[in-house]
């Protein structure tokens, strides 16, 4: 009988925006601001990117259908996700390559990895020019036992196209753990150090990690921070540390179910959109609506934001099924454009770490990119006064997006505090 070759995808860490444990030589510079460098893109990249937020809003849909994940905090990021679904296809060939570009790529008439892997290329290498005050860091990389032949085409395309390198390990040995933790150390800046316990007993895996940290241009007043009620979705009412900004430079979208307040970070190559669900509407509901919208540049916005720490490990494996990627995961899909020989099973697994503080701010510049496509349709509407309620004590989304290309780096939900 074959060996079954398995293939996993490996952590991403996604740090916090200022951890309050940092030292003072280790915090972000927010209000030293950097020079903005725009990623340009062509319009046929830019609806691929798109496609890209189509396919984010799919998997957090089918985790919120999930009763594991229904009622549950969670943060994940929808790129290195996207990424490695990325890195697969390429080594799938047939009808296995084709339900992987139709799914990972919704609403592209015809799809093509090849223009695929240039968005990649292009967005690897550059967004972390955008802002060099930011620490943003993706990395990924692919491991093969020995006796995996992996074809030099497909080695090609990781290493130019995702920056991957590959790594050759004798399975089961000590040296092969020392060496992935190792790895890890290094991508994370020593966020993940010991991600394998026991050497690797698998014979082929991608790893990457994922790390960003910045400061807010404009940082909440730590005097104003007051202990005030958050009202779970469980129906507990907790205390919470809850930031106050009376009068935040953030820019709010109307939307049919739910308010948006956009924030940034740094020079403004960073945003984190806030997405408050109107009342009788549930975190899921508000996202719903979110390809339509109605900006509001000329309101104050009273904000409060609690203070929060969020760690999770998602296994994607049956969500990426349930959205229609089952065949191509479950060892039946043909991947003989990596290597010959053994069927691949796969795992998808990824680890997420975020904390939020008074440190972080806004920045000022455009978010037309990251808010792509809001302005059609039928938006909601402000209330007509001058300073508009914006008290995130209940159960809300957030997104956070690279502004210039709209590429969106994490997205997820806080229910209980």
């Amino acid at each position: 009988m074959k060996n079954l070759y398995f293939l996993t995808f490996g952590a991403i860490m996604f740090g916090s925006f200022l951890l309050s444990s940092c030292s003072d030589s280790d915090e972000p510079e927010g209000v030293d601001m950097a020079p903005q460098v725009r990623i340009t893109l062509d319009d046929g990249q830019k609806e691929y990117v798109r496609a890209t937020r189509r396919f984010s809003e799919g998997i957090w849909h089918a985790m919120n259908a999930d009763a594991h994940y229904k009622d549950e905090n969670f943060i994940f990021s929808p790129l290195a996700l996207h990424i490695n679904l990325a890195m697969a296809a390429n080594g799938a060939t047939g009808q296995t390559r084709q339900l992987f570009s139709s799914m990972i790529l919704p609403g592209i008439s015809e799809p093509s990895l090849d223009k695929l892997n240039e968005l990649y290329r292009i967005l690897i290498e550059e967004i972390p020019g955008t802002d060099i005050k930011a620490k943003y860091k993706l990395s990924n990389s692919v491991w093969h036992n020995y006796d995996v032949k992996l074809k030099e085409d497909y080695v090609k395309i990781v290493n130019g196209c995702y920056a991957s390198p590959v790594f050759a390990y004798t399975k089961g040995s000590e040296q092969s753990k020392n060496a992935v933790n190792e790895w890890f150390a290094n991508a994370s800046d020593g966020g993940i150090k010991e991600y394998f316990q026991n050497p690797p007993k698998e014979d082929f895996f991608f790893l990457s990690s994922m790390l960003f940290k910045h400061a807010w241009a404009w940082k909440f007043d730590k005097s104003k921070t007051k202990q005030e009620n958050f009202y779970c979705q469980s129906g507990k009412v907790v205390k919470v540390p809850m930031m106050h900004d009376p009068k935040s430079n953030a820019i709010l979208v109307a939307h049919a179910k739910s308010l948006r307040a956009i924030l940034w970070f740094g020079n403004g190559a960073f945003s984190i959109h806030l997405i408050k669900p109107d009342d009788g509407c549930t975190v899921d509901e508000a996202v719903e609506d979110l390809s339509l919208g109605e900006y509001y540049y000329n309101r104050i916005v009273d904000i409060k934001l609690p203070k929060f720490t969020l760690e999770t490990d998602i296994d994607f494996l049956d969500i990426l099924g349930s959205i229609g990627l089952e065949e191509a995961l479950n060892g039946n899909g043909d991947y003989s454009e990596i290597s010959e020989g053994s069927p691949l099973w796969w795992g998808f697994r990824q680890k997420s770490m975020m904390e939020i503080d008074e440190q972080g701010t806004v920045v000022r510049t455009s978010t037309s990119s990251g808010g792509g496509g809001m302005t059609d349709g039928a938006p909601g509407h402000l209330p007509e006064k001058e300073v508009i309620d914006f008290f995130l004590d209940h159960p809300f989304a957030f997104e956070i997006y690279e502004a210039s290309s709209g590429a969106k780096i994490a997205m997820g939900k806080i229910c209980e505090l």
